[in-house]
């Protein structure tokens, strides 16, 4: 299979098993859970999540990659360079295209860590994953899973 190609796989298996969007991004509707969505932590947190998942989504849709970068955690950018990763959303631009938001559920927030599950669309079928976060510097940002040598593994 062509290295141009595993984007376009990392992103559908993200999507259907985790993610941002990746994220990604927010301005979501609630949904699940008690009245704000979220366990563990305030509606602060869980409103900050939902923006930062809104945020990806609409990078996204933008061809924002600078901007979707700058939405991940520190060690997701550590291990993947932003030359790369933005080699991988332009592979990845049409398989993006067709993801749209559907909404943000279940936030749960323990410290500094925080799951949400993540409803998107594709082609008109909804499709959910978890999505992990991480609060650096009192911001939230998402945190694809994978160790220091999965590189941008986990997004696209």
């Amino acid at each position: 299979m062509p290295a141009w190609e595993l984007p376009r796989l990392s992103l559908n298996r993200l999507l259907f098993f985790a993610a941002l969007l990746t994220l990604t991004p927010l301005a979501v509707a609630c949904g699940g859970g008690d009245d704000d969505g979220a366990e563990g932590g305030g509606d602060d947190d869980a409103s900050k999540i939902r923006s930062a998942v809104q945020q990806i989504f609409d990078a996204a849709s933008d061809g924002d990659w600078e901007g979707m970068y700058d939405a991940m955690s520190v060690s997701f950018r550590d291990r993947c360079p932003f030359e790369q990763f933005t080699l991988l959303a332009e592979a990845s631009e049409e398989a993006i295209a067709k993801r749209t938001l559907s909404d943000v559920q279940d936030v749960v927030v323990l410290g500094d860590a925080a799951e949400a599950t993540v409803v998107v669309e594709i082609s008109g079928s909804p499709i959910s994953g978890t999505f992990a976060f991480v609060r650096e510097e009192g911001t939230w940002h998402h945190n694809p899973r994978g160790g220091p040598n999965s590189g941008c593994m986990g997004v696209f």
